[in-house]
């Protein structure tokens, strides 16, 4: 099969590690408060009581004042100490190591269903296969593919072909369960592109021409449930509709969960694009792209948008739901 990190960082070793440094993260905080608290508290009661009273010859603070101080200090260095420790115990931007490459593995191929793989780890090797073959169903462009984890450990693996300099946009709404979807893209050589994990959509620009391979698998290694996963190619999109003629009425749901659409637009024109929302419970979010596929800085959650253009050519707006789960009808007018 084709590589993937696996599920070796997911051991019961490293979630006792986590939380043991998530203890010693916080006693050290709690040490460092107290500590500094006492000292506070200690400076002004030693404040005001050279207010009321001016300070005998002979040491400025009274043995008892010392201690205090110094144990106040003690607090709050040793509460230091316990965060850098519990820091470096637990480490919650670490990422997981490489799989070992002679893990064994056991996959299942259909013609109508992605490859999917139920061990805890892949090898990082494919053997000299191709990837047309590890991963049999290729997905087109502007399509909606609709399939579900199963297990846990489960990877689906798809593939699509791909120019170098494309910009390849792939969207992962979570559909049942609780899964947390991560995207992974390996290029013809079979080498990971570095794009894609948990941040949703992912935009992909790819350096490399020929049969790429997309991997969906839950991020933790621990979550199930159904998703929809949908791919386009922003410089070159297919099967858009048309803004010709606004308003044109859609609907986000089960079978589409990304709609498309097109319209010619100049440089320094300004156009304004409102949604409204006919029926269910859909939250439109867009994306809006220049010709070449570039994101344009207007679109989001906002409604109506204000877009300044700044090229020449057919513009791309994508329309999903912000959560990935709300569905519904909507009105898009383009003025």
């Amino acid at each position: 099969m084709l590589p993937y990190n696996g599920r070796s960082w997911q051991t019961l070793v490293d979630a006792l590690q986590d939380v043991a440094g998530i203890v010693t993260v916080l006693a050290g905080a709690v040490a460092a408060v107290a500590g500094a608290i006492t000292a506070i508290f200690e400076a002004r009661r030693r404040l005001r009581d050279r207010e009321k009273k001016p300070p005998a010859s002979g040491p400025s603070l009274q043995p008892s004042s010392r201690r205090t101080l110094q144990r106040s200090l003690i607090g709050v260095l040793g509460g230091v100490f316990l965060l850098a420790v519990g820091f470096t115990i637990w480490n919650p931007f670490r990422t997981p190591p490489p799989p070992p490459p002679d893990t064994p593995t056991t996959t299942e191929t259909t013609t109508d269903q992605p490859v999917t793989t139920t061990s805890s780890e892949t090898p990082t090797t494919i053997s000299g296969q191709s990837i047309l073959r590890d991963c049999p169903t290729m997905i087109e462009f502007g399509k909606t593919v609709r399939r579900s984890i199963g297990q846990a450990s489960q990877v689906d693996c798809f593939s699509f072909a791909g120019a170098s300099e494309d910009r390849v946009w792939a969207n992962v709404a979570p559909t049942s369960g609780n899964l947390d979807p991560a995207v992974e893209v390996i290029r013809p050589d079979r080498n990971r592109l570095a794009c894609g994990g948990v941040t949703n959509p992912s935009l992909c620009v790819l350096d490399a021409s020929g049969i790429h391979a997309i991997f969906i698998k839950s991020f933790r290694g621990t979550s199930t449930g159904g998703y929809h996963l949908y791919l386009q190619r922003l410089n070159q999109p297919d099967n858009c509709g048309s803004l010709a003629h606004s308003p044109v009425r859609g609907s986000v749901s089960a079978r589409e969960s990304v709609h498309c659409y097109r319209f010619s637009g100049s440089q320094d024109d300004r156009v304004s694009i409102n949604v409204v929302v006919t029926s269910g419970n859909l939250d439109p979010s867009l994306e809006i792209t220049r010709p070449d596929g570039d994101k344009l800085p207007c679109g989001g959650v906002f409604n109506p948008r204000i877009c300044a253009l700044d090229d020449d050519g057919k513009h791309t707006i994508l329309i999903r739901s912000f959560s990935g789960r709300g569905t519904g009808g909507y009105s898009i007018t383009l003025a």
